[in-house]
């Protein structure tokens, strides 16, 4: 009985322990102000933000330094050549011939006129008083004492008359043919075996319907005797414009009781035009 009276002891005595130390730590805790610990932590992050974000009149002198060489593009820009309104230079040169694509590959062929001596030049390259500031086709823009001036190829004859030729407006060429009344009338009794001898198709310009088309043209056929050639395209009768199959019936109606009808055609892209004198 004196053994249990004195483990009862103990674990009373334990309990009172562990209740009193428990009490302890709860009364320590309370006590401890935790403010001065939240206010420092947010003194620290409000100063990483200070150090972070920076307004944009922080970086005005950097920019304004240029230390990354951001506008040298843009300054590039600004530095166009108007060619059209350039001096031809005056300098004894004869431009040869240009080579152009890649800046660091074009170059130019130039000859001085005293010596007739020829050379390659690139942008950069010197050539007696003149600097090579461009290279394009067929021309070459020169610094000269600080003024761009222009040396073009001199065109061979063949090649202006080529680009006269090209620059003055194609006027109609126009041929007279002869045909009997008999022919036409015998062509037309039959209409069935009028369109075996030429296939005939619309065309079309711009999306547009724009006269009709001729091919295989049958040898000894009236069209052939009516001076029509194949890929011939009929644009017009008298001046009035053909644009559907009752026009061009039409026009033959016209020739068997006409003495004089006008054709308008465009043969390899050159307008022509027929006169038909019918007897």
């Amino acid at each position: 009985m004196k053994h249990y009276f004195i483990i009862l002891n103990i674990l009373l005595i334990t309990t009172s322990v562990y209740l009193g130390v428990k009490v302890f730590y709860k009364i320590t805790t309370a006590s401890l102000d935790q403010a001065p610990i939240v206010s420092a932590i947010g003194e620290q992050v409000s100063s990483l933000e200070d150090e972070n974000y920076k307004s944009l009149s922080y970086y005005k002198t950097i920019f304004e330094r240029n230390l990354f060489n951001t506008k040298a593009g843009t300054e590039k820009k600004s530095d166009k050549i108007n060619i059209e309104a350039l001096k031809q230079t005056e300098l004894s040169l004869k431009l040869l011939g240009t080579v152009t694509g890649d800046k660091s590959k074009a170059y130019a062929v130039i000859e001085e006129a005293k010596g007739k001596k020829q050379n390659l030049y690139r942008m950069g390259d010197t050539v007696q008083t003149a600097t090579v500031k461009m290279i394009l086709r067929e021309k070459v823009v020169l610094s000269v004492n600080g003024k761009d001036e222009i040396l073009e190829m001199k065109k061979n004859q063949s090649d202006q008359e080529r680009e006269k030729s090209s620059k003055t407006p194609r006027v109609a060429r126009s041929q007279s043919v002869a045909l009997k009344r008999s022919q036409i009338d015998d062509s037309i009794k039959d209409v069935n075996n009028l369109m075996k001898q030429v296939r005939i198709r619309p065309h079309f310009e711009n999306g547009k319907p724009s006269g009709f088309v001729l091919s295989n043209i049958k040898p000894n056929s009236i069209f052939k005797k009516m001076g029509l050639r194949s890929g011939d395209i009929i644009k017009g009768v008298d001046g009035n414009n053909i644009g559907t199959v009752d026009d061009i019936m039409k026009f033959y109606k016209k020739l068997k009781v006409s003495s004089n009808v006008n054709l308008q055609i465009k043969r390899r892209g050159r307008p022509e035009t027929i006169n038909y004198k019918i007897k």
